[in-house]
């Protein structure tokens, strides 16, 4: 692990180092905890110059790409330990300045945990008996409250000067709003608060949600197209779950929407046949372009089901007339 004594100066040593040099220990994986959470938040007053670049490469430091899970108390405050940079990424959002070349560096963030550092004054007095009691109670909804306020920092501050939905799909601002709405929606459990950014009016919002949300076979995939186009064909591409077996249909669909485009959008056949193929060589069994025994099962039962429904609904033929003696 890298450890740097206290009575080493900081500054002088970042400020003067090379960005190599930056680099190297900034995505070191075994910086201690506390030492990346205080760089990023720029604990020793580095200058704008050499916090950017502290930030630009702490952001990919794999550490952050992961929670740790916790049996005991030691392991919790082990975990606690290991969350404190990841915090630390994300309160940059409010402290650090909303200019092109910091959303570049905050763009990085769709792989990160979302994991907020509550601010002190959405505490009540944890000395007193009464304020532990408040926060048994509410902090769930303080928690909300928060996520609400930082969702709309976000959305107000790191936008370019041309406006939502006029940047260009490659401005930096839109990447950076794009990497937080990945980041969200992969970390959210609540399906009502990750399909609110299915239907976003912010553009950057709705492809972040494409990127991490859960792809099912019931997805309105002709909606999203018709709204967004290649956009979303070409982050859903990028989406893990899409490959799964049970998607099988969806990847067919999407497959024949790029060969009817008039423009050349061969790289995203490409690039689908080789992400399903990685995620084949993980779980062959879950992951692939064909549907399992399972599935076939089931629509065979379903079409079974569906033509007994129709047999019953069919007008039933008029009782010919018993011949008299019939039963004699």
């Amino acid at each position: 692990m890298i450890y740097i004594p206290p009575s080493v100066d900081l500054k002088p040593l970042l400020e003067g180092a090379s960005r190599d040099f930056i680099h190297a220990m900034m995505t070191n994986p075994t910086i201690e905890p506390e030492l990346l959470a205080g760089l990023l938040a720029n604990t020793v007053n580095l200058e704008p110059e050499a916090w950017w670049n502290v930030c630009a490469s702490g952001i990919m430091n794999p550490r952050l790409k992961h929670t740790i899970k916790a049996d005991t108390f030691d392991e919790q405050v082990q975990a606690w330990d290991h969350e404190k940079p990841i915090g630390a990424v994300w309160d940059l959002f409010l402290t650090a300045p909303a200019t092109p070349k910091w959303a570049s560096a905050l763009s990085n963030v769709g792989s990160i945990p979302f994991l907020l550092v509550l601010p002190d004054r959405f505490y009540p007095d944890m000395k007193t008996e009464e304020g532990r009691e408040d926060w048994g109670q509410t902090h769930g909804r303080r928690n909300a409250a928060y996520r609400e306020l930082f969702m709309k920092a976000v959305q107000e501050k790191w936008v370019g000067p041309e406006g939502v939905g006029n940047e260009g799909r490659l401005g930096n601002f839109v990447w950076v709003r794009r990497g937080f709405a990945e980041a969200y929606v992969r970390s959210i459990f609540g399906h009502d608060e990750r399909i609110k950014f299915a239907t976003h009016a912010d553009p950057a919002f709705r492809i972040g949600y494409y990127l991490a949300a859960d792809v099912r076979p019931e997805w309105p995939i002709e909606d999203y197209i018709e709204r967004d186009g290649m956009e979303f064909v070409e982050a859903v591409a990028m989406n893990d779950s899409l490959y799964l077996r049970m998607n099988c249909d969806i990847q067919r669909r999407l497959k024949a929407v790029v060969r009817e485009q008039t423009k050349n959008f061969d790289h995203v056949i490409t690039s689908m046949k080789r992400w399903r193929e990685r995620m084949v060589a993980k779980d062959p069994e879950l992951y692939g372009d064909t549907p399992t025994e399972e599935m076939l099962e089931h629509c065979r039962r379903a079409d079974e089901l569906a033509a007994r429904r129709e047999r019953m609904a069919a007008p039933m033929e008029a009782a010919k007339p018993v011949k008299k003696g019939w039963f004699r």
